[in-house]
């Protein structure tokens, strides 16, 4: 648990997240990410 929430604390890790919440706004970006989401969610056969 300290890990995670050192992660969150790390300035890289921020602004990864800002950017993903920037390019999160390009609806192209929306469609991909939630299909690879769902594909990543799939058992592999």
């Amino acid at each position: 648990m300290k890990q995670e929430k050192s992660l969150y604390q790390d300035k890289k890790f921020q602004k990864l997240l800002q950017e993903i919440k920037e390019a999160n706004k390009d609806p192209k970006f929306r469609k991909a990410v939630k299909e690879f989401i769902r594909l990543s969610l799939e058992p592999i056969h």
